[in-house]
């Protein structure tokens, strides 16, 4: 695929074990009080496992 049509998609956030597993956090200058609407945890559970095989991936 030729560079001008590849898309890169960035999401800042960080990722932190607790209790060891690891947990997504959003950015600093995002109010989490209130989770948006909509919010699906099925989503947030795919980008979590997707880090864990990328990390898996890492250690070969």
């Amino acid at each position: 695929m030729p560079a001008n049509e590849t898309i890169r998609v960035h999401i800042p956030l960080t990722v932190r074990k607790r209790g060891g597993r690891p947990r997504i956090l959003p950015p600093k200058d995002i109010d989490t009080s209130d989770p948006p609407p909509g919010q699906d945890p099925r989503v947030l559970r795919a980008i979590g496992r997707t880090w864990a095989w990328r990390q898996r991936m890492k250690r070969g």
